[in-house]
């Protein structure tokens, strides 16, 4: 292959990772915004509701909205907390696989190039050449290693908001106020 058809495809390649990452991004935003107006539109449903109770003189159910709507809310924002974090998780994802991509094509680059190098060179230098791409090689390796220790560490710090948030959802219904505005279970 020659220099300039390696340059050209290792070009290609690294503006697809970027199309890629830049097309994630993309869709977290539409997915992000998607949420956040469902979930306004869920607030503006249930703030009707209330007024609407009020209008038909269900006045007794004044002393137990500004609880009730707390608890409410409190629910609404666990899921939409939920439904934000696993969007943001997979564009962390997204983001990590990305740059493993570009770290991998500039090794193979450089790589490509110390090998060239080696071919017109005195055997001394072919030994500086050779441990450099053995470096990179070692250094790709960690870097692999890395990307898996933090996608893991990723998954883990996803589960424990997943757990926060349902208990949030699950203290929001099961927590009532008692006739003098304090909350019983």
């Amino acid at each position: 292959m020659s220099p300039s058809n390696f340059a050209a495809g290792a070009r290609e390649k690294a503006l697809n990772s970027l199309f890629d990452l830049s097309a994630t991004w993309f869709d977290a935003s539409q997915h992000l915004t998607g949420i956040y107006a469902s979930a306004g539109r869920e607030t503006v449903h249930q703030a009707s509701r209330q007024l609407a109770g009020f209008g038909h003189g269900q006045v007794d159910s004044l002393t137990h909205f500004p609880a009730a709507l707390w608890l409410e809310a409190g629910a609404r924002s666990a899921r939409l907390f939920d439904a934000s974090l696993v969007v943001v998780a997979e564009s962390h994802r997204a983001l990590l696989q990305a740059s493993e991509t570009q770290i991998r094509l500039f090794d193979e680059v450089v790589s490509s190039l110390a090998g060239q190098a080696m071919l017109g060179t005195p055997w001394e230098s072919r030994v500086a050449l050779s441990a450099l791409r053995t470096t990179l090689e070692t250094a790709e390796r960690t870097m692999h290693g890395m990307g898996s220790a933090t996608a893991e560490s990723l998954a883990m710090a996803e589960a424990g908001a997943h757990r926060i948030s349902e208990q949030l959802k699950e203290n929001a219904s099961t927590t009532r106020p008692d006739g003098r505005g304090r909350t019983r279970n």
